[in-house]
């Protein structure tokens, strides 16, 4: 696992989005709904997230309870992963909630198709990613020493930033301590010659409604 890659493309990939909101209320809303419907511990740092991103306090309150059932309105979400091979080979996985898995798969084929990629079928690009627990926190020595003891995979620092890497039935310990994120980790990163045609795909993906988050296994 190629860990130290996947640390400079999600800093690449975090400094291309600081320059626009990345994160829209309807996103959030609906990752608030799904995670009060699912009873998840996320639910919590979700709702820290709108506070902290202005939402209003009535948005939270309907997206909690359209969550557990107190507020019927007829919208259906559900999770989606979708894959394709974008510019120069690279494989691509999308993530997102959706309210209409149609209108999401066309659109993710469109633009995939428009930049030069193609559309791939389910499982024919995750086997070139492994999902694991990601935490990403600054680097202290007692934080990484920890992880160690703690059974961390993998650990990376860049600068002053710590990637973890933890195994699926290894995150409850961790998530005491840190946000651990579910990612798509590539397993070998590949060299480009135009990174900014990739970053590019990734922006205008993720400024779709319903595409949550990107990864993609080229080294950026």
């Amino acid at each position: 696992m190629s860990g130290h890659s996947h640390a400079k493309n999600v800093k690449k990939i975090k400094d291309l989005n600081a320059k626009k909101r990345s994160t829209s209320f309807t996103k959030i809303s609906r990752n608030i709904t799904l995670l009060a419907k699912q009873g998840s511990p996320g639910l919590k740092t979700m709702i820290e997230k709108a506070k902290k991103e202005n939402m209003p306090k009535d948005s939270i309150e309907k997206a909690i309870k359209r969550g557990t059932g107190e507020l019927k309105d007829g919208v259906s979400l559900e999770e989606f992963t979708l894959e394709a091979y974008g510019p120069e080979g690279t494989a691509i996985i999308a993530e997102g909630i959706t309210d209409n898995k149609n209108r999401t798969i066309a659109d993710f084929r469109s633009i995939i198709n428009e930049r030069g990629g193609k559309p791939a079928e389910a499982g024919s690009v995750k086997w070139l990613f492994d999902k694991l627990g990601v935490v990403h926190t600054k680097y202290d020595e007692s934080t990484e020493l920890w992880a160690i003891d703690s059974g961390a995979l993998d650990i990376k620092r860049e600068n002053d930033d710590l990637a973890i890497f933890i195994s699926l039935d290894n995150t409850d310990q961790f998530r005491d301590k840190f946000d651990v994120s579910l990612e798509w980790v590539a397993k070998e990163y590949i060299n480009i010659s135009n990174t900014d045609e990739i970053l590019s795909l990734i922006d205008e993906l993720e400024s779709s409604e319903d595409i949550e988050r990107v990864f993609v296994n080229t080294k950026l």
